[in-house]
């Protein structure tokens, strides 16, 4: 009995610790890492206008993201969404900027204690007498319970982690970067020669209206001259023009 007491007393405490880290680790996960000795540059804004300029930045950067969708064209619309979808290159450079954000949540954590929880249970029969043999089926049940934490924290006093952490964005920046160039360079050549052959189609539709307009020409021109009202060079031009 008395082990079990004391280790529900362990428990309690073990407890009562896990939650005073937990709370801790809420507080710091707001907080930005970086090294010992970096200094944040104090930057100064006007407070009568930048609340609006970044209304408005905001909004640009919205259509910036979606430039193709300023044409209208439904068509358009749906050929990037297939090519987004089909790129096997876009989807390895999307694979990376998670793999990235994946190492950044691993190295973050070595400014963490790691919480390790274990626990048992134990079941035992004892003779009802102390001395005698017990016989089968005799004597009582009893059961332990045993509950523990063990934590470990390394305290980043060099600012090593710090470090790392701070080389663990730079790495996750310049890969959703890369992501995103990748992504600009395949929606401007989907639309460029969507573009393109939209031009085309246009230049055809212009040149079957032309050749109408010269046919219904020398056709006025041959009534005209079969008429005696003009000489014979007038179908000699419409048919040149044609």
């Amino acid at each position: 009995m008395q082990h079990a007491l004391l280790d529900s007393a362990r428990f309690g405490w073990s407890c009562l610790a896990f939650s005073a880290l937990t709370v801790s680790l809420i507080t710091l996960s707001g907080c930005k890492f970086v090294g010992v000795d970096y200094e944040e540059p104090e930057v100064v804004m006007p407070d009568a206008w930048h609340q609006q300029l970044m209304v408005g930045t905001n909004k640009a950067r919205l259509e910036i993201d979606y430039w193709w969708k300023q044409f209208n064209d439904p068509t358009l619309n749906e050929l990037i969404d297939e090519a987004v979808a089909a790129n096997l290159d876009l989807a390895i450079a999307y694979e990376r900027v998670m793999q990235a954000r994946e190492a950044r949540r691993s190295t973050r954590s070595g400014l963490f204690p790691s919480v390790d929880a274990t626990g048992s249970l134990n079941r035992q029969r004892t003779s009802e007498t102390i001395g005698i043999a017990r016989e089968a089926g005799g004597g009582k049940s009893e059961s332990f319970y045993a509950a523990g934490l063990d934590v470990a924290w390394e305290l980043d006093v060099l600012g090593g982690v710090r470090r790392s952490i701070e080389a663990s964005d730079a790495s996750l920046q310049a890969t959703e970067e890369s992501y995103r160039d990748f992504m600009v360079l395949l929606l401007s050549e989907v639309a460029t020669n969507y573009i393109d052959v939209r031009t085309v189609e246009e230049r055809i539709k212009l040149a079957k209206a032309n050749i109408e307009n010269q046919e219904e020409s020398l056709a006025l021109a041959q009534d005209r001259f079969d008429a005696g009202l003009v000489p014979r060079l007038d179908i000699t031009q419409a048919e040149t023009n044609l």
